[in-house]
């Protein structure tokens, strides 16, 4: 027998099976567009929400079966009431789907890359420095 035609214990091959491409989810009530901009691990995500917000956001059980998260990935974040940094991720969109939310103008056309964000978040770090007026080189 060739090597890797039966590759379980019980002799039964492997199947590639495709995805179903599922339902799109437009969003409702309590929740909001975000982009995920930097992966913190343990399920949790900086996500850019398309409110002007920067989130801190948990991966839902339900949807951690479902499609991976990645940086630049659309998600559907459900708002929290008590917190308003934080929130949960309730979807994640595929390219397809993003696509027909761009041509639905749900979410906007022209969306910036994590590294955009990366270096904006940089930037800021460099004038807090400066605000300081310490030259801690010279210390």
């Amino acid at each position: 027998m060739p090597k890797g035609d039966k590759s379980r214990k019980n002799g039964t091959t492997r199947t590639i099976r495709e995805k179903a491409k599922g339902e799109l989810l437009l969003k409702f009530d309590g929740t909001i567009y975000g982009q995920c901009i930097r992966i913190l691990g343990e399920c949790n995500f900086t996500v850019f929400c398309f409110d002007g917000v920067e989130r801190l956001c948990h991966l839902r059980k339900k949807v951690k079966k479902g499609e991976k998260v990645e940086v630049d990935t659309i998600v559907l974040v459900g708002l929290r009431d008590y917190q308003d940094v934080k929130g949960d991720i309730v979807f994640v969109y595929n390219k397809e789907h993003t696509a027909q939310l761009k041509a639905m103008r749900e979410i906007p056309s022209k969306i910036a890359s994590a590294s955009a964000f990366n270096q904006e978040h940089e930037e800021s770090v460099l004038t807090e420095v400066d605000v300081t007026g310490f030259d801690f080189e010279a210390i």
